[in-house]
Formats: structure tokens, C-alpha cells, sequence
């Protein structure tokens, strides 16, 4: 796992959580929010743990 990737992960959720963007896709992806938040949390974990 490199921070690169972690960091890739991070900026996901941020861009998911703009607000026209998640107006536009929000009701096909709104359950899974969570999981990638809780995915990009994982990744940016282990490019903490990696670096």
C-alpha cells in the first residue's frame, strides 16, 4: 500500500461528498457511502502504517 494510493482514496470520498455531485448520482450511490468511506479511512490507515 503506498500513500499514493491512500491519498487517491481520500480525495474519492471528498469529490463523492460535493454537494451537485451527490445530488446528481446521490440516489444510485447513497448506500454505499458509507463503505467507501469507511474504504478510504482503510487506505489512508495504511499509507499512515506504509510511510
Amino acid at each position: 500500500m503506498t500513500s499514493k494510493e491512500a491519498v487517491l482514496g481520500y480525495f474519492l470520498v471528498l469529490i463523492l461528498q460535493i454537494p451537485d455531485f451527490a445530488g446528481v448520482v446521490g440516489d444510485l450511490i447513497f448506500y454505499d457511502l458509507g463503505f467507501l468511506y469507511y474504504y478510504a479511512c482503510f487506505f489512508v490507515d495504511m499509507g499512515a502504517i506504509a510511510s
